[in-house]
């Protein structure tokens, strides 16, 4: 695991943070705060949707977690974190059914879409009039990494070439 991964922490407290069981529901989160940055900064609306993707997946508003989670929407993680995330992501799919895992990253990529149009306008709207190219290329990237479609969720084209799933 690398040192991003093992000891993730705020400054000026004692205390290190590491992944272990108890704390994979925010790694899963992560995707969901890369793409509410891609603009540089981050829109209430953003925000609001993933604390409320935080409390879907059990992360208490009073708990440790929480209080990372919105370190990172206050102070902009570094690109490696986010890539070392998503590489985390991937290697912790691997070990869950086929069912599962398309489940999983299905969930993640429409997140970061509602996330990725939610600062434009109303998040129950179509949300991809809203979506800036940096969030475009930002959901791309996400998307590439998890072998998924940013569009529509499904198995990205790469896969589905290398697989024969055509």
């Amino acid at each position: 695991m690398s040192d991003s991964l093992k000891n993730l922490h705020k400054p000026g407290l004692n205390y290190s943070y590491e992944w272990d069981e108890s704390k994979l529901q925010l790694l899963f989160l992560v995707p969901l705060v890369q793409t509410a940055w891609a603009h540089g900064a981050i829109a209430r609306s953003e925000k609001n949707l993933i604390f409320e993707a935080a409390r879907e997946d059990e992360v208490d508003a009073r708990s440790p977690l929480n209080d990372q989670l919105d370190y990172w929407l206050v102070y902009q993680p570094s690109r490696k974190f986010f890539v070392d995330c998503l590489d985390r992501i991937m290697a912790l799919l691997q070990s869950m059914t086929v069912r599962e895992r398309e489940a999983l990253k299905t969930k993640i990529i429409n997140r970061c879409r509602r996330i990725a149009g939610s600062a434009g306008g109303n998040s129950s709207m179509d949300v991809s009039s809203f979506i800036s190219s940096e969030e475009e290329e930002t959901l791309a990237e996400i998307a590439d990494k998890l072998e998924i479609s940013a569009r529509d969720g499904r198995p990205g084209l790469r896969r589905e070439i290398q697989h024969g799933f055509r």
